[in-house]
């Protein structure tokens, strides 16, 4: 008479996963003033605006995860958002086992459902990774909406600021008017 064994194999998982997504655009600078200074003039108006000026001459911002660096000599704008969160996954799996050469069937059937439960803990590792990627480009599209308004707001002030500079290099300014709505009027006298 053969007697049935139960096997039960139990594996876990504990790491730090990350879910990212990033974007890459353009703004666009009018070369008013030579290249360089132009540049300076962007990066002051961004700085103007919390952003942080490094040593590769981008400025950058970062808030609630999400990261913003502007190249102002090229207009190059990414945005960047990492989640990170540490889980801990645990999986199981059993089967039976008869007496019949119970040894050998016992260390295949353990095998067997380690495999099993290994499988289930990396379906369950993806299905986690996918959430975090999913957050972050749910995180990254909400930055998106209140960053572009910002961005086109600082690159219009760096161009009035380069306008009025190279009005004063052509000439006596006579006469500058601002409107409430950005538009920009000068006068200059040749």
């Amino acid at each position: 008479m053969s007697r049935a064994y139960k096997v039960c194999v139990a594996e876990s998982l504990r790491t730090v996963m990350r879910g990212e997504d990033e974007i890459c655009g353009t703004i666009e600078i009018l070369e008013i003033l030579p290249r360089d200074e132009m540049a300076g003039v962007v990066a002051a108006e961004l700085e103007a605006r919390g952003f942080v000026r490094r040593a590769d001459g981008t400025v950058a911002s970062s808030c609630g995860g999400v990261e913003v660096v502007v190249d102002p000599r090229t207009g190059k704008v990414t945005v960047r958002v990492e989640s990170v969160q540490e889980v801990e996954l645990q999986a199981q799996a059993s089967g039976h086992v008869t007496d019949e050469a119970w040894e050998k069937r016992l260390a295949d059937a353990r095998e067997g459902l380690k495999e099993k439960a290994v499988k289930a803990l990396a379906d369950d590792a993806a299905a986690q990774q996918s959430e975090l990627r999913r957050r972050a480009t749910a995180a990254l599209e909400k930055a998106l909406e209140g960053l572009r308004p910002e961005l086109d707001q600082a690159v219009n002030r760096a161009t009035a600021t380069a306008l009025k500079r190279r009005a004063a290099q052509l000439g006596a300014v006579k006469e500058m008017t601002e409107e409430p709505d950005g538009s920009l009027t000068i006068k200059v006298e040749l």
